[in-house]
């Protein structure tokens, strides 16, 4: 290649190189506004009166949220102590039913017990011959006349018939509840 130098023909002058401009300084530089994107807003320069008025609002929303909270907490923990107190009573009642009913169990199987000690007991026991009844004969007394003295008369008492006894209580269906109402039982279904 043949170099530029050589093939011209002119002198061309170089062209001078311009003066560079001092920056200004940043403090006395003018802002110049700040491109924004496409859709948003600039972002607002608020007054120190504002800035303190807003901040005093959002003091003032804290301290009310925080007390709606703490009263809304304190209102659901006393609702949880109410229905756990609920849920203990229930236990309670269903247990006190459950060892009424064993007691009455373990009444029952004592009382059982002492019949079978007195039956075995007067099995065991021996039998004492009875004495032989000695017929005797009295002579026959003689009827004194009894004086006939006025009767008086009562007043008649009419009895009320007895009140017939109270109907037997009505069996309790203790099968599960689907079963109600049905001859069927959860027995039968398992043969099926």
């Amino acid at each position: 290649m043949v170099k530029k130098e050589e093939t011209e023909l002119f002198d061309v002058p170089e062209p001078e190189p311009k003066p560079e401009i001092e920056a200004v300084p940043e403090a006395e530089a003018v802002a110049e506004p700040v491109k924004r994107e496409k859709g948003k807003k600039a972002k607002r320069v608020l007054s120190p009166e504002e800035k303190a008025r807003r901040l005093a609002c959002l003091a003032k929303g804290r301290a009310t949220s925080l007390a709606n909270r703490r009263a809304k907490a304190a209102l659901k923990q006393k609702e949880k102590e109410e229905a756990s107190a609920a849920k203990d009573q229930e236990l309670q009642e269903y247990l006190d039913q459950k060892t009424k009913k064993l007691d009455v169990i373990g009444e029952n199987k004592r009382l059982r017990m002492e019949l079978e000690k007195m039956k075995n007991e007067r099995k065991t026991r021996p039998v004492k011959p009875m004495d032989t009844i000695k017929e005797t004969v009295e002579p026959p007394v003689k009827a004194e006349p009894v004086k006939a003295e006025p009767v008086k008369a009562e007043p008649v008492k009419i009895l009320k018939p007895p009140s017939p006894p109270p109907p037997a209580p009505a069996p309790v269906d203790k099968r599960h509840p689907i079963f109600h109402g049905t001859k069927l039982n959860l027995k039968a279904l398992r043969n099926l």
